[in-house]
């Protein structure tokens, strides 16, 4: 059975190659036509978009229309990664059905979302990316607070582009503190995997460098409680490059 409900539609299972008309046939007797009509003639979606939405998983995202041309962001040959622009993800779950609906409706029922996140419709829930940990913190934060224990929030995960070699997401790191906490930052930033592109010391110190997501999960977390005074911390993608070679340096 499908249901066709506001602008989110999620296809029966199954349904994840072309010709979509086709495969529509064999589900209740439904035109095949006249279904995939119902399906994507609201969403207003090319047959690319439809392709691209169905290889996702049948999953609907929100997005705005600035965004659509990222949907799909092609790293390399060989390599795909729907809105690779957001290296992180994490998934929000229900303990009971409504609240699952509730999440679900998330990503079509809200004008305005937090900076530099994108809401995704899962089977289950809410899959939320993000352009960093900290974006993902700012929207996670208020469904804590409306949701309470009723609500399962799963660790931030980085996105990976599967492939021949696998591509993992590397940060642009900037960071401005006091100087006598230079010593600590330069060790532990190097013991992230990172790379010190341009180092600045007067009364404070500029950090500015590049280290892979996965040895920053936690990271601005870590360092504001690590400093008596509070840091400028920001990080943004730089690149995806292969995750078993020797980082930026080979690059």
């Amino acid at each position: 059975m499908v249901v066709v409900k506001s602008r989110i539609v999620k296809p029966p299972f199954g349904l994840t190659l072309f010709p979509f008309r086709t495969q529509c046939q064999r589900f209740g007797g439904l035109d095949g036509a006249r279904l995939e009509t119902m399906l994507f003639a609201p969403l207003g979606l090319s047959q690319q978009q439809e392709t691209v939405m169905l290889r996702a998983g049948g999953n609907v995202m929100h997005t705005n229309s600035a965004q659509v041309p990222h949907r799909t962001s092609t790293l390399s040959r060989g390599h795909a990664l729907i809105h690779a622009e957001y290296p992180i993800e994490q998934t929000l779950r229900g303990h009971d059905a409504e609240i699952q609906s509730l999440l679900m409706q998330e990503a079509w029922s809200r004008d305005t979302r937090p900076e530099g996140t994108l809401f995704v419709a899962d089977y289950d829930g809410l899959r939320l990316l993000g352009r960093s940990e900290g974006a993902l913190d700012a929207a996670v934060t208020p469904l804590r607070n409306r949701f309470g224990d009723r609500l399962v929030v799963d660790e931030p995960s980085v996105r990976y582009a599967f492939g021949v070699p696998t591509l993992e997401p590397y940060m642009t790191v900037l960071i401005n503190a006091p100087t006598h906490c230079m010593s600590v930052i330069q060790r532990d930033f190097l013991q992230r995997r990172g790379r010190t592109n341009r180092l600045r010391r007067r009364i404070s110190f500029v950090l500015e460098g590049e280290a892979p997501l996965a040895s920053l999960l936690g990271y601005e977390q870590w360092i504001r409680e690590s400093m008596t005074e509070v840091p400028y911390v920001g990080l943004c993608l730089s690149r995806y490059l292969p995750i078993d070679d020797d980082g930026p340096q080979a690059a």
